[in-house]
């Protein structure tokens, strides 16, 4: 692999870059790869953001099989995997491997605007190769994803080829001879109909397959990350991804809350409303000593997204933050002096529900705030997640809003969200 670099310019800080690294672990723990047919990869890949798209060199499937088998040469014989069996080699070759890749290649543009992959240079200290890494976080991401595909649909044939020849061969000489034929189209045989003599059409899988790997990749996290640092950085993405958003959208992000604290509030008291509403239409609600319970468990999650108990039990949010599942479907804006709905919104924020296409509405709202579609994805479900566990979760020890919702349920919603939102209004 070609390996020449010329330092980027400098956009993440040094806490950004630790977090990123964070984040590009927790995805790795969290990823569920799809199935592809036997092209291995695609010929290119949209970003995580879903603007940027990544054209790759007709080399690079051979390039990352290249990185795989020396990033599982070294685990190989570093813990020498093939002492008890093919096991911990066949699971190590699966989503495991993928750490290793993503610690030290990335993507680079070449001369005719494809992308290759590039290893860090030896000799780099941490900082360095961090920056090297990292100066790119969507590269980043798509060199997990792409991994994450290819060791997916070939773990079986990594692993044979590494158990077998690892102790006597190079990684070099074992990429050479199985990276090429390995990453090659290969056509997807059909299966015989015994009663037609025919081959039936071939159906693509209707589900993606879940990694077999989940405990190799913990084993290898842990013996990667012996201090704990990149083990405590997954804990903080996942529970509050909007410290990896830049410090002025943090700086705006704590004005936003104070400035959408009435909005939020009174969406969050309409979402436990109509829940409890729906509630009451149950056979359970009929009975009187089990109505104050049902309706605290509501206003209790209103804030929370589907994995709520989960996180209770100790593991991750399938989404970053667990968010309310509402929120997906409002927009953020910044009203700022002169803006004709300045008076409508003296406090600088408006929270509104999209109309139409709720994905050109998220990017309408995007650049209307400055950002990036991802970063105001993130910006927003942080801002309207934790405005409503400030208002809601925080001050439940001493206002009862399931009290006020059950006292109310015969009227309309708004009478509630009038009384229990006042202060915040």
């Amino acid at each position: 692999l070609d390996i020449t670099w010329t330092p980027p310019p400098l956009g993440l800080s040094h806490a950004m870059r630790r977090t990123a690294t964070a984040f590009l672990a927790a995805l790795l723990a969290l990823a569920v790869p799809a199935t592809l047919s036997r092209s291995i990869l695609p010929k290119k890949m949209t970003g995580p953001n879903g603007g940027k798209e990544f054209h790759f060199d007709a080399a690079f499937p051979n390039q990352l099989c290249a990185a795989v088998v020396s990033e599982m040469h070294i685990e190989v014989l570093m813990h020498k995997l093939q002492a008890n069996g093919e096991d911990d080699v066949y699971e190590t070759a699966g989503l495991a491997v993928c750490l290793g890749v993503v610690q030290n290649y990335t993507l680079t543009l070449n001369d005719r605007k494809r992308y290759t992959l590039i290893k860090a240079p030896d000799g780099l200290d941490e900082d360095e190769k961090e920056k090297f890494l990292l100066h790119d976080i969507e590269a980043a991401l798509v060199v997990k994803e792409t991994c994450a595909l290819l060791c997916d649909e070939g773990q079986q044939e990594i692993s044979e080829v590494m158990y077998r020849r690892s102790p006597t061969e190079t990684a070099e000489a074992i990429a050479a001879d199985f990276c090429p034929s390995f990453t090659s189209p290969k056509k997807k045989s059909k299966p015989f109909n015994p009663k037609t003599r025919t081959e039936e059409p071939y159906e693509e899988p209707s589900e993606t397959k879940a990694p077999k790997s989940q405990r190799a990749f913990d084993n290898f996290l842990r013996d990667k990350d012996t201090g704990g640092v990149i083990a405590g950085m997954m804990e903080t993405e996942m529970h509050h991804p909007e410290r990896m958003l830049p410090d002025d959208a943090q700086q705006l992000l704590n004005e936003a809350k104070e400035g959408s604290r009435c909005h939020v509030c009174k969406k969050a008291v309409q979402e436990a409303f109509a829940k409890a509403k729906e509630e009451e239409t149950t056979p359970r609600f009929k009975d009187k000593w089990q109505r104050d319970s049902l309706i605290t468990d509501i206003v209790t999650r209103v804030c929370h997204g589907k994995d709520f108990d989960r996180i209770q039990e100790g593991y991750f949010p399938s989404v970053a933050g667990n968010p309310p599942e509402w929120e997906t479907a409002l927009g953020v804006k910044h009203v700022l002096k002169g803006d004709k709905e300045e008076a409508k919104y003296p406090m600088g924020w408006k929270i509104y529900r999209y109309k139409g296409d709720q994905s050109a509405a998220a990017v309408n709202a995007a650049e209307k705030l400055g950002y990036d579609i991802s970063t105001y994805g993130v910006f927003k479900t942080a801002l309207l997640t934790q405005t409503c566990r400030k208002v809601i979760d925080e001050r439940q020890a001493d206002e009862d809003l399931a009290e006020m919702i059950l006292e109310g349920l015969s009227g309309k919603p708004s009478k509630v969200f009038r009384e229990y939102c006042k202060e915040d209004c």
